[in-house]
């Protein structure tokens, strides 16, 4: 009977394999190439429900597509001159909604002096 209960979070989990993680069957013949496409694909999803417990723990409620989509476009470019450090970020990492939820990062340019601010904030 708990089994059957706890049905949903397997079928969940495959549904999230192959939407958000856009797993698909690979056609693979030896033993060790099947076992390394099923562990990689494991790993993925594992990942994301630590990443998920680990938000909900802080109260941050973000969807897999959320989470995925905002650390999709995790784009900084780093500019180093000889004075300080630059760092660009894509508008599409700042818009996100991982961003205004968990890095609450407000501008596109920042100094690696302002870096430390940022992380506190966290």
């Amino acid at each position: 009977m708990v089994a059957y209960k706890s049905l949903y979070k397997i079928e969940e989990s495959f549904r999230i394999l192959k939407t958000n993680l856009k797993t698909r069957p690979v056609y693979h013949f030896k033993e060790r190439r099947i076992r390394s496409h099923f562990l990689i694909c494991y790993l993925a999803l594992v990942m994301q429900r630590i990443l998920e417990y680990k938000l909900a723990v802080n109260k941050v409620e973000l969807s897999t597509y959320e989470i995925i989509n905002g650390l999709e476009g995790f784009i900084i470019d780093e500019i180093d001159y000889k004075v300080d450090k630059l760092y660009i970020m894509s508008d599409k990492l700042l818009n996100s909604k991982i961003n205004k939820d968990i890095f609450k990062i407000e501008k596109n340019v920042l100094l690696s002096n302002e870096i430390p601010n940022i992380i506190k904030k966290m």
